[in-house]
């Protein structure tokens, strides 16, 4: 029976250990992601929703800042 958002860890096909692991993988994944789609976003100079250049490099930096750690 697959997992649901709200089961917990005992009712899931996957053992608490093999979340806690996967959790940090799929965590870097997210900000390796976010830091590519700012790096476009900087290099095509893309400012779709935002006023200011400023905001795509905070989006980079807060990605940069969590994959360096």
């Amino acid at each position: 029976m697959p997992c649901s958002a709200d089961a917990d860890s005992s009712s899931c096909a996957l053992g608490e250990d093999e979340i806690e692991r996967g959790l940090d993988v799929f965590h870097r994944f997210r900000w390796a992601v976010q830091a590519d789609y700012f790096a476009g976003r900087i290099a095509t100079r893309d400012m779709t929703g935002i006023e200011d250049p400023r905001e795509n490099e905070m989006g980079m930096l807060a990605a940069r800042e969590f994959l360096v750690d």
